[in-house]
């Protein structure tokens, strides 16, 4: 029998397959070592894009809350920009500006520096009061590479369910005596009561519009008070001590049944305790003389004797207790009494009142004038605040 001798492979031929699978693992390595790197540094770029993300954010909404807090605040600055630039504890650009509530869905993109956006914001237009009114603010990172815009509304609260249309309204009786007088220029409601009306002062204690003169429209200034009845003013006396004229009403169940608390929310729209943490904006102030655009809340009794308000500035002034008007007290806006009233002296209400007690005490010289403007311009004075929903938001990223 023949046998092969065995033979081993040549030299060359081992080097070779080693070489190969040398190859094939460098490669491998090599690849290994590529897709490794590519990973590190796309998770850099994500980690770094996350950071600006946190931090543009963080900025448009530092500048947002700075101005939403001015607002509540009670300011009226329309024109104020809110603004912060790059420090080593808080490395972030933002600004903020108050806009026109009609362009906070026309907003562009924030511009690529912060130095920019004052004369975007400009060009978007101004509210005519921070009583209803769009925010627009920015974020920029610290290189500036990325920016954030957002923008919300802010409005008052209601501060009443309905502003009142005749300057004199009590769940009570109504004592007017002296030169008690009441005016009502706009339409033909003086006095609204639940209970009785005692007049027993001389001259005519209300007024309406003479038929002879024209009808008055809102906007047209306040007509002068006359001193007594007569002919020739805008005025004509329609109740004194002798005659009950049909412009006023009295013992009116509708309002003489409502309790306490249902009363004050036919006014206010608003349970009272809800109404003084929610609406109110001046809570048991030390001085109220000269406070306009206002809802003040007085604990208790008040003796009143300052200026309050203006015709287009009016205030909204709730005593929980008694009020006692004397002296030269003037308010414009609506005069809300949960206790009762007692007016003396000289003081003057142009706007409306309402008293929810037992009695109204007219004496001395009060005057109680029905203002529309000032009673419409009461209404939305209540706490200022982002509308839920109303938030928007924009991302822009650049590339490095």
């Amino acid at each position: 029998m023949n046998h092969v001798p065995f033979t081993t492979p040549p030299a060359k031929q081992r080097g070779l397959a080693t070489l190969v699978v040398a190859l094939i693992i460098m490669v491998a390595v090599t690849l290994t070592v590529l897709f490794t790197a590519q990973t590190s540094i796309l998770e850099e770029r994500m980690a770094a894009n996350e950071t600006r993300m946190k931090q543009t954010t963080n900025a448009a909404q530092a500048g947002l809350e700075l101005a939403v807090a001015f607002a509540q605040d009670g300011e009226d600055n329309v024109s104020e920009i809110f603004e912060h630039d790059r420090t080593l504890e808080r490395p972030v650009f933002y600004r903020s500006a108050f806009i026109s509530p009609d362009a906070v869905d026309e907003i562009p993109g924030c511009p690529d520096s912060p130095d920019d956006f004052p004369g975007v914001a400009t060009a978007l237009g101004q509210p005519d009061s921070l009583r209803n009114a769009g925010i627009w603010s920015c974020g920029w990172s610290d290189d500036q590479s990325a920016r954030r815009g957002v923008t919300t509304t802010i409005r008052g609260a209601p501060s009443l369910a309905d502003p009142p249309t005749n300057p004199l309204t009590t769940r009570g009786g109504v004592n007017t005596n002296g030169r008690a007088r009441v005016f009502n220029a706009y339409n033909n409601l003086t006095i609204w009561s639940g209970q009785d009306l005692d007049v027993t002062g001389n001259p005519g204690n209300t007024f309406i519009r003479n038929q002879d003169h024209p009808p008055l429209r809102e906007s047209d200034p306040l007509p002068d008070e006359p001193a007594q009845c007569g002919v020739g003013t805008v005025y004509v006396c329609t109740t004194d001590a002798n005659m009950r004229g049909p412009d006023v009403i009295t013992g009116d169940l509708q309002l003489s049944s409502l309790s306490d608390d249902d009363f004050f929310r036919n006014f206010m729209g608003q349970e009272p305790n809800s109404y003084r943490d929610n609406v109110v904006t001046q809570l048991d102030p030390d001085n109220i003389d000269g406070m306009t655009n206002e809802v003040i809340w007085m604990t208790g009794d008040a003796d009143l004797n300052e200026t309050v308000g203006d015709r287009d500035n009016p205030v909204v002034l709730v005593v929980e207790g008694d009020a006692q008007l004397r002296g030269n007290f003037e308010l414009h806006g609506v005069l809300y009494v949960r206790g009762n009233l007692r007016a003396s002296g000289t003081p003057t209400i142009y706007g409306a009142s309402v008293i929810q007690g037992d009695t109204t005490d007219a004496g001395g010289t009060p005057y109680f004038v029905f203002d529309p403007v000032a009673a419409s311009g009461a209404a939305e004075l209540g706490a200022r605040g982002a509308i839920s929903g109303a938030w928007r938001d924009w991302t822009h990223w650049v590339n490095e």
